[in-house]
């Protein structure tokens, strides 16, 4: 178990991390498990936590980290290895996603609502792709890349689990 320190707003938090294992987090008494689901671009990522969706927004650097989450923002002294072990997060959880860049999956378990493509559209980033409603929220999947889409996986009403595949793009 790898432990460190951070300061939010001036005030610190001793994290633990499970054991080679930096997507479960220790904040107290409580467990955090942390999957990033998407880069949408060089400072804004989402992520799954403890089964809700978030949308976060990351400005730092070698010392200092602000994170804008549900418009409120957060700032972080980084200590010690902190950064090292933030990079590290952030960076291989973002080769595991752009990898398969044009496959959309099912971020959790839920129900297709809308879907604003078919085979054969051609996408460009950032366009909405389908809405996903879990948990009682409606999360709208939008393209990760630009390109065409080669196959829409799924139907409005259908039910989905964790990682289905949805959408394949071919950039």
């Amino acid at each position: 178990m790898e432990e460190f320190i951070i300061s939010v707003n001036n005030n610190d938090y001793i994290i633990k991390t499970l054991e080679g294992e930096f997507s479960s987090l220790i904040v107290g008494d409580k467990l955090y498990k942390i999957e990033l689901i998407k880069k949408l671009n060089d400072d804004v990522y989402s992520f799954l936590v403890n089964q809700k969706v978030y949308q976060v927004e990351f400005d730092y650097d070698n010392k200092n980290l602000d994170i804008l989450l549900n418009g409120f923002t957060y700032s972080i002294e980084i200590k010690d290895s902190t950064y090292h072990l933030l990079q590290k997060f952030l960076s291989n959880n973002t080769k595991n996603k752009n990898s398969g860049a044009g496959i959309v999956k099912a971020p959790m378990p839920g129900l297709i609502v809308k879907v604003f493509v078919q085979p054969g559209m051609n996408v460009v980033e950032g366009d909405k792709l389908l809405i996903m409603e879990a948990m009682k929220m409606e999360n709208i999947l939008k393209s990760t890349i630009s390109g065409i889409v080669k196959e829409v996986r799924v139907s409005e009403g259908n039910t989905v689990e964790k990682d289905n595949i949805l959408i394949v793009i071919e950039p």
